[in-house]
């Protein structure tokens, strides 16, 4: 019976000796991911916003350059260029918000009170030709929600365009406010969806 123990004993010694090792490997992992993070956020907030900075001056200076003699459609221009160049600094923004999320270090003032059917109708012009097709719905009238709305308005983009490259026939996004069922929260969710008539994702994928 001793011996048995004693085998029992160097057996639990092993996997205790085994399990220490893998957590040694993950503590080394997790590091190297957090480097990683840390880098990507450093890279995207300051190399990516640079450039973006220097177009934002360059068109500027277009601008003052052309001034009176600019025609209606150069002014059309330049106001895309400028909306095209503030949504990517608001998508650099967002992904380094992302990355500070994917740490579990979300930071509080990202969120803001939206209104949601001023965000859904932003969204919706910002496909020009294709925004005829969308149409657009809330439900009842929603007091603003607190959302991070830099994601949500890359999220809801995304499906949208999704929708129109891949679906068919008219594309409708609703929005509207669904009780948690989890649980015991009272606590309301914001439920967006982006209907198109496309053949959609086949079952098998």
């Amino acid at each position: 019976e001793h011996a048995t123990d004693t085998r029992q004993d160097a057996r639990l010694d092993r996997i205790v000796q085994d399990a220490q090792e893998e957590l040694a490997v993950l503590r080394r992992e997790l590091a190297r991911y957090r480097g990683l993070f840390d880098s990507a956020r450093l890279v995207v907030g300051h190399e990516f916003a640079r450039p973006l900075t220097s177009l934002s001056g360059y068109l500027e200076l277009v601008e003052q350059r052309r001034g009176a003699d600019a025609v209606d459609k150069e002014r059309v221009y330049f106001s895309k260029m400028r909306d095209s160049i503030e949504r990517l600094e608001e998508l650099v923004e967002s992904f380094v918000q992302m990355l500070r999320v994917e740490q579990g270090a979300g930071d509080i003032q990202a969120l803001e009170r939206v209104d949601v059917a001023g965000l859904v109708d932003r969204v919706r012009e910002r496909f020009d030709e294709s925004a005829s097709v969308i149409s657009t719905h809330v439900e009842g009238p929603l007091a603003p929600v607190l959302v991070r709305r830099r994601c949500l308005e890359v999220v809801l983009e995304n499906l949208v365009s999704n929708a129109i490259k891949h679906g068919g026939g008219p594309i409708r996004v609703t929005a509207s406010l669904a009780r948690e069922r989890r649980g015991e929260s009272k606590e309301s969710l914001l439920v967006m969806t982006v209907e198109d008539h496309g053949a959609g994702i086949p079952e098998d994928k």
